[in-house]
């Protein structure tokens, strides 16, 4: 199976340099052009089996500005990681190690609600599902957040770990077991 990551549309807080978090901000007008346009190239004109996105509604505002009329899940394990006091603060105002190690899954901001180990597990729980819930054929759409990727593509031991807003990447579901 196929697993295809995307990053939610450009929203408020991306513009402007804050941490968003679990803060449930729209999509700017930029970002609902931007990803629009993905319905033409693939894997998005191929389409997919399923389509989940995070309880935020910048991921559903994602998904319908490329399929407007479609059906999705809400899964709450794709959600933001919790950053507990950095939400809302504008990236250059914490303590830069700390948000260098917060970037590499070493460091979790004060008052966090889960640590970079809960953040795995859960990605993990999902994966599993996925994977015995469809077949080796099957394409997936998770329309997540950067942290939820960032956490994958260090499970991957990807070396760019950031992903830019309406940015995807492509698994296999194979790559993630054989951690």
């Amino acid at each position: 199976m196929k697993i295809v990551l995307m990053r939610h549309a450009e929203t408020t807080f991306n513009n402007s340099g804050r941490f968003c978090g679990r803060t449930d901000c729209d999509i700017t007008e930029n970002g609902r052009i931007t990803t629009a346009k993905l319905a033409s190239i693939e894997p998005f004109l191929s389409g997919f089996t399923a389509m989940y996105v995070s309880p935020l509604k910048r991921t559903v505002q994602t998904l319908i500005a490329i399929y407007p009329s479609c059906n999705y899940i809400v899964d709450e394990r794709l959600t933001e990681i919790s950053i507990g006091i950095w939400e809302g603060l504008e990236k250059a105002s914490v303590n830069q190690s700390d948000r260098k190690a917060f970037l590499k899954g070493l460091y979790t901001p004060p008052n966090a609600e889960e640590n970079h180990e809960g953040v795995v597990n859960r990605i993990m729980s999902l994966f599993k599902e996925l994977d015995n819930s469809y077949d080796d054929s099957d394409i997936i759409l998770l329309v997540t957040h950067n942290g939820v990727i960032r956490t994958v593509k260090q499970l991957l031991k990807m070396d760019e770990l950031k992903t830019k807003n309406s940015d995807f990447i492509i698994i296999d579901s194979k790559d993630v077991f054989d951690l």
